[in-house]
């Protein structure tokens, strides 16, 4: 009788009124609350393929643990039966990098390598292969390209106000019977590319380009 009384001073010590449960902090807030002056607040042990579920209204939405792979690889995404559902990372609530349901990763920002390049970015800002009348065959899709006469062609790159000074550009002509030229320029923040023969004289050619953004 007296250990079921301190069992049930012990259990109404850790529930509030609100019934929340607290450890280690006598008014919880949460259904859930937990304090330790140690930094090893928990430890979560479990067999092989071990993993903690996360559901949602009682649906099951994923999981983390070390359920797929190597036994002693770590995972966290979306569990069986959650066939479109996605994995973000987020910056206060804002998704910033997602994995899709078919592997696919969406990046808000820029990708960027800092290693040898310190904070220089390796990746493009967009690439293309332009027709030689002006028409985007295909590409990073965040462009424009306008023909505004012979051998001349504008490009708009989506968010960028592009002066040559501040990127690094390759342009590729490609001339099937005779060789052509292609020097850059800037104009009114767009990328300007002109085309020429070997005498000179402005010709319509089709080019790939590749813009960088240190």
């Amino acid at each position: 009788m007296k250990q079921l009384l301190t069992f049930l001073l012990l259990l109404s010590s850790l529930i509030s009124k609100s019934q929340n449960v607290g450890i280690g902090i006598p008014n919880p807030l949460y259904k859930l609350d937990v304090w330790s002056p140690e930094s090893f607040v928990a430890r979560f042990n479990g067999a092989a393929n071990m993993y903690l579920a996360i559901y949602e209204t009682n649906v099951y939405r994923g999981y983390i643990g070390s359920f797929a792979g190597s036994p002693e690889d770590v995972d966290f995404g979306t569990g069986f039966g959650n066939a479109t559902g996605k994995v973000h990372l987020t910056i206060q609530g804002t998704p910033m990098l997602t994995v899709n349901s078919t592997g696919s990763i969406d990046i808000t920002n820029e990708l960027t390598r800092t290693s040898k390049t310190g904070t220089a970015n390796l990746l493009p800002i967009a690439y293309g292969n332009v027709s030689s009348t002006g028409f985007a065959n295909t590409g990073s899709g965040n462009f424009t390209v306008s023909h505004t006469s012979t051998g001349f062609y504008e490009i708009t790159i989506t968010g960028e106000n592009y002066q040559f000074q501040q990127y690094i550009t390759v342009v590729t002509p490609i001339g099937t019977i005779a060789p052509i030229i292609a020097a850059t320029g800037s104009g009114a923040g767009k990328l300007q590319v002109s085309t020429y023969n070997i005498t000179g004289a402005d010709t319509d050619s089709n080019f790939h380009f590749v813009v960088y953004k240190p």
